[in-house]
């Protein structure tokens, strides 16, 4: 966010606007768990998948999902637990796999970024927000507040049409397919622009596929933004 500061010298907030990007962080160790823990609010989803849909829905127009960490290297903290070496496999394919679709764009609207740990997401951005700062004309800010973003997003998550979805979901012997079936069906009424949250994506990973890492083009740009004028966006 975009923040007005006091000239006061007290800190004191006086307006915050969204700027026009949204980040979604995750460990490879967190995403693995996020792919088979259920979304207690959003049933039957997969809290990944409710996270997804959410940031799809944000309404923000450049939405990134950070992947941070190797899976190879971290193998053990995903497979903790395992009982098997195919349970093991399985694992490391999932988070191989979810990696590959983001790449391949099957997340609609969402880009992809990896780091190969916490200091290359740090340094990641910290560039974005020295582009950000370098771009930015506080004369004009982003129109859009934190508040309204919140309501829009609350908007999204309780549409008729995801809702109705959910509860199709829910009853037994009806999968994806058939619940966007019914929603696709324009005699039904539902929005047929809805993009299911959990529709069943092609690619595959094996276990010998391997991230492309995000490297500083220009490291005298990150570290110029440790001394870059702050002016009013923090």
């Amino acid at each position: 966010v975009a923040r007005l500061i006091s000239n006061a010298g007290d800190g004191v907030v006086l307006d915050e606007r969204v700027l026009d990007m949204v980040v979604e962080r995750k460990n490879v160790a967190d995403a693995a768990s996020c792919l088979v823990t259920d979304s207690k609010k959003y049933r039957p989803l997969s809290f990944f998948d409710a996270q997804m849909y959410k940031l799809q829905n944000c309404g923000v127009s450049r939405k990134l999902f950070l992947m941070e960490g190797d899976e190879d290297k971290e193998a053990r903290k995903i497979c903790a637990g395992a009982r098997s070496e195919k349970e093991k496999e399985r694992r490391l394919k999932r988070v191989k796999s979810l990696r590959m679709q983001l790449e391949k764009g099957e997340f609609q609207g969402v880009d992809l970024i990896c780091t190969r740990n916490r200091s290359d997401t740090v340094k990641y951005l910290i560039h974005q927000l020295y582009i950000f700062q370098r771009s930015f004309d506080p004369r004009r800010p982003p129109t859009k507040t934190r508040e309204q973003l919140k309501l829009h997003i609350d908007k999204q998550m309780k549409s008729t049409t995801f809702l109705e979805y959910l509860r199709l979901r829910k009853i037994p012997g009806i999968g994806d397919a058939k619940a966007m079936k019914v929603i696709m069906d324009p005699k039904n009424g539902w929005d047929t622009t809805f993009v299911s949250p959990s529709s069943s994506k092609k690619a595959k990973s094996t276990l010998d596929d391997r991230a492309k890492y995000w490297r500083a083009t220009s490291m005298n740009n990150v570290n110029d933004c440790s001394t870059a004028n702050k002016g009013n966006m923090r």
